[in-house]
């Protein structure tokens, strides 16, 4: 919980055949979901950081999250 909005980020990880090296290969991918309050689309998902990268970890993710639910309330969003 962070100011009203409820943040929840956790590692998607699957795996995926590798047609070149013909094996199994783990992927991974850091999720991220802001539930704002008073929001009509719920929930947000936060795929990647604001400069277009993907998150490199759930600390990272919740930290952007925190970051957009403060832009937001100096915006009046």
């Amino acid at each position: 919980m962070y100011k009203g909005s409820k943040v929840v980020a956790w590692v998607w990880e699957w795996e995926e055949m590798n047609d070149r090296k013909n094996k199994m290969q783990t992927k991974k991918q850091v999720v991220c979901h802001l539930y704002r309050l008073g929001s009509n689309h719920q929930p947000l998902n936060l795929g990647e950081c604001n400069d277009g990268s993907p998150f490199t970890g759930v600390n990272q993710a919740v930290n952007q999250a925190k970051e957009y639910v403060d832009v937001c309330e100096q915006l009046g969003l």
